[in-house]
């Protein structure tokens, strides 16, 4: 990734950052997605805005665990840049992360509101995953907020059904 700040291929490093994402959260490696992340993103003005996009995801997603106010604004560059694009799928990710930050930073209408946002977008672009996991966390937010403890075990028990079906 150095390698592509080096001879400005800021495009490719994005892409790399992509790939090694799971590899710093599933390994607890996050300073160093972070800093890596905050690296490139110095440099996205030679990038394309699709590989923006998903550069200000993962380090919305990475700061997550460490610093939620800073997530919470990666997560909304990243939508305003999504649905710039027009990007179905990148919209649809980007409202679920909006929707887990938003909670975290004290902003629960905001996530409950993303969330209905997430699953509308899920539902359309038939991603089964994203369904459920988006389900699962709205009815988190239901339940942690005390607004409805029936509509979060509706959106819990559809979350676990859609899950079930589609194997994932």
């Amino acid at each position: 990734m150095n390698w592509c700040r080096q001879v400005d291929d800021i495009d490719g490093g994005f892409r790399i950052c992509r790939a090694m994402f799971f590899y710093w959260t599933t390994r607890g490696y996050y300073e160093e997605g972070r800093k890596t992340l905050e690296l490139l993103l110095e440099h996205k003005e030679k990038a394309q805005e699709i590989n923006i996009a998903r550069g200000l995801f993962a380090a919305g997603a990475i700061n997550v665990f460490c610093d939620p106010k800073v997530a919470f604004d990666y997560c909304m560059s990243c939508l305003a840049i999504s649905r710039k694009v027009g990007n179905p799928k990148d919209m649809a990710y980007a409202s679920l992360l909006v929707e887990f930050t938003s909670f975290h930073v004290g902003r629960t209408r905001l996530s409950l509101a993303y969330g209905k946002k997430a699953i509308r977008l899920m539902r359309r672009l038939g991603d089964a995953y994203g369904l459920a996991f988006a389900l699962g966390w709205y009815g988190l937010r239901l339940y942690r907020s005390g607004r409805s403890t029936k509509r979060a075990k509706a959106a819990y028990e559809e979350g676990l059904v859609v899950s079930r079906q589609s194997g994932e």
